[in-house]
């Protein structure tokens, strides 16, 4: 890919949208460029592609046939990725991406390793994959490669299905079954400089006062996805209680310190401190009362979702709060689906998704109003989401259909609100994409 200098962020670009890539910091950043705003917006760090390393019988509880070892990133733990045969290789890899963050165009290379080391799909899989031939896709997006539809693993075994089985077997994408979380670590030094200056301007009693404990915490940060049972520092909730008492225009790098943070149980057990919990919605609920829109405001919207989504990955006093206050996070944050910013949107439709997940895998307080009330934002975020941002609408499309696939009486309601026509849309509109698969899902459950 073709990189530029730093001083490509000084001149606009072409179009709404488009993406650079900018050599800084030792590394490569992507920049996307907002017309509305006319600024460059950091949307992420670009590494190197996942490279599988190795592949085992699995006999882990998930049943899996294969799970291989990925390094994604040099020093960091390897992830698994698991593969039954028979799979749909190309469902398993978007998937596995959205569930780690990364970027659809590695794709490809995901289904080739997987076809490759596993011996391919089988059945109707392998005749589905047979029928597309050989395609040239785009290696950054994907484009232009075949998705072929969920099929059946192997023929039934029995002589009669029925219809509710059958068209579970049709779903692509529906139910959602993991967490979606932000992995991806930030400029060490760019978050530590932000953090130092904002404390600064806070006057020398604040700084001198917490300067030692920053630098502490901000180690722990760094190492922790090393260790997932190291205990953050004594001093971490007493200075992010402190930190979250920062004016909105402030927050953006304290919640991105702490959506790392929250990464590993004992991290997620210190942000869910009580003196943190007391500190943490009123600074979410003023990060949330700007609009996303204003200059400056996308920064605290996608870092405070962001933060909510990996919030829900253990369980624990932080994710407590959570599924207590989806009222008030839905309310806080409902500008996003519709702003100019899509990191904004693709991380509400993040939040939505893991809302969906818990709110159907276990009993939540007020569970079923909770359910209507995600319900209800789940299809007024599929849409007010632009057309053209595949990604957010595809997991507000999700969120849907994981909330109507366990309930009935919840599609019935969905129906009422439109939902069907908001489905419709998204299949109707193509152009590529898991967007329109993810409606046609919900289209399945909504026709039941």
């Amino acid at each position: 890919m073709k990189l530029e200098p730093r001083s490509a962020l000084t001149k606009p670009g072409a179009r709404d949208g488009v993406t650079i890539v900018v050599e800084e910091d030792g590394g490569c950043n992507a920049y996307t460029w907002d017309a509305s705003g006319r600024t460059w917006e950091c949307v992420g760090q670009v590494v190197a592609p996942p490279v599988a390393t190795g592949g085992v019988v699995s006999t882990s509880s998930n049943g899996a046939d294969f799970t291989f070892d990925v390094d994604v990133a040099d020093g960091a733990p390897p992830r698994k990725l698991s593969y039954s045969v028979g799979q749909n290789p190309y469902a398993v890899a978007d998937t596995w991406l959205a569930e780690q963050g990364m970027p659809a165009g590695y794709r490809e290379q995901i289904v080739t390793f997987l076809v490759q080391n596993t011996g391919g799909p089988t059945g109707a899989a392998a005749q589905a994959l047979a029928a597309a031939g050989t395609v040239n896709a785009d290696p950054f997006t994907g484009g232009g490669s075949y998705m072929p539809p969920a099929v059946p693993t192997a023929p039934p075994t029995v002589p009669h299905t029925s219809p509710a089985a059958s068209q579970r077997a049709a779903l692509q994408y529906v139910p959602v079954r993991t967490t979606v979380t932000f992995e991806s670590m930030p400029a060490q030094e760019a978050l530590a400089g932000k953090l130092r200056t904002f404390m600064a301007a806070h006057g020398g009693a604040f700084n001198d006062a917490h300067s030692a404990s920053l630098d502490a915490v901000l180690a722990y940060a760094a190492s922790a996805a090393s260790s997932a049972t190291a205990q953050p520092p004594a001093c971490t909730a007493p200075l992010l209680a402190a930190l979250l008492t920062w004016p909105a225009d402030q927050l953006f790098p304290v919640f991105d310190l702490m959506r790392l943070l929250v990464l590993t149980p004992p991290g997620a057990n210190t942000c869910g401190a009580p003196d943190v919990l007391a500190a943490l919605p009123s600074a979410l609920q003023r990060v949330g009362s700007q609009s996303p829109d204003a200059p400056g405001a996308a920064a605290g919207h996608v870092t405070a979702l962001r933060l909510c989504c990996n919030a829900c990955s253990h369980p624990g006093p932080l994710r407590q709060w959570m599924t207590r206050s989806v009222d008030s996070l839905l309310e806080w944050f409902s500008a996003s689906p519709a702003c100019a910013s899509k990191p904004v949107r693709g991380a509400f439709g993040s939040l939505l998704l893991n809302l969906a997940l818990h709110a159907t895998q276990q009993p939540v307080d007020g569970d079923e109003e909770t359910k209507l009330v995600l319900l209800s934002a789940a299809v007024a975020a599929a849409a007010s989401t632009p057309a053209d941002d595949d990604d957010a609408l595809f997991r507000a499309l999700v969120a849907l259909g994981t909330l109507c696939h366990t309930s009935s009486g919840l599609a019935a309601t969905a129906r009422e609100l439109g939902a069907r026509d908001v489905a419709t849309a998204a299949v109707q509109r193509g152009g590529g994409g898991k967007a329109p698969g993810a409606a046609q899902d919900v289209m399945t459950i909504l026709g039941r």
